[in-house]
């Protein structure tokens, strides 16, 4: 006791010491926290620093991808524009008067079906091929300017393995976005523009998105939104949910 009373300064000196050393754990504990759930909420959005990369929106397919209405319909557009090279095995053939459609198949049997002009068509079943095409975002399928048994001497193409190409495809078929913009009841159609103000300098086709809710939406008005979609085309997203 005398201990105590003696050194009595000197022990609450110590102990505001130790609460002092805590909460400097502590809050350092507290702002570590908070940055790792930043960084988690962060890393499903997209950098729209640079809207001509598409590889920031590649890198975040199979989640659900934070991101602006103006950074998205880039995306599409750019994307349907990309002229892929490829090679693999003609598994079936369908012809018609104008256009053929080939089932081409990788080596373990992964599958990706294209279209091409029939007079442009002159190869058979079993043959192995290489191909030069766009992506088709409504069909997911390609659509194919030149296939042939020798390798093609094309510029400005992409060059990927079938298997990429055909995972690539699946994943932006499944993924979600969730997009933010500027949402428009225009009669029975819902357009998503990127701000308000893109909605008053330019109500042309090519600047919005079409909207197709996956239930019944009585919403009517302008307003801005986040919405959870699918992309169903170029132009059109799909299966939307408003979300806030």
């Amino acid at each position: 006791m005398n201990f105590i009373k003696k050194n009595k300064i000197l022990i609450i000196v110590v102990c505001a010491l130790i609460i002092m050393i805590l909460g400097v754990f502590f809050w350092n504990y507290i702002s570590k926290k908070q940055s790792e759930d930043k960084n988690k909420l962060d890393n499903n959005s997209v950098d729209v620093s640079d809207v001509n990369n598409i590889d920031s929106v590649e890198a975040k397919l199979g989640e659900d991808v934070k991101i602006t209405q103006g950074y998205l319909l880039n995306y599409t557009t750019k994307k349907s524009g990309i002229w892929y090279m490829s090679s693999g095995t003609v598994k079936n053939i369908i012809e018609d008067n104008k256009y053929s459609t080939i089932t081409i198949s990788s080596d373990d049997g992964k599958e990706i079906k294209g279209t091409i002009a029939t007079d442009k068509c002159d190869v058979k079943k079993e043959d192995f091929i290489y191909f030069v095409g766009t992506i088709d975002l409504k069909t997911m399928m390609l659509n194919l300017t030149k296939v042939d048994t020798e390798q093609i001497n094309y510029k400005n193409v992409e060059e990927i393995e079938l298997n990429d190409l055909v995972d690539n495809i699946n994943l932006i078929k499944a993924n979600y976005f969730i997009v933010h913009g500027y949402l428009v009841t225009d009669g029975d159609q819902y357009k998503l523009y990127d701000t308000k103000d893109a909605y008053k300098e330019n109500e042309g086709f090519g600047s919005y998105f079409t909207l197709s809710w996956k239930e019944e939406f009585p919403y009517t008005g302008t307003k801005e939104v986040s919405v959870k979609c699918k992309i169903d085309d170029t132009y059109k997203l799909n299966e939307c949910e408003l979300i806030d």
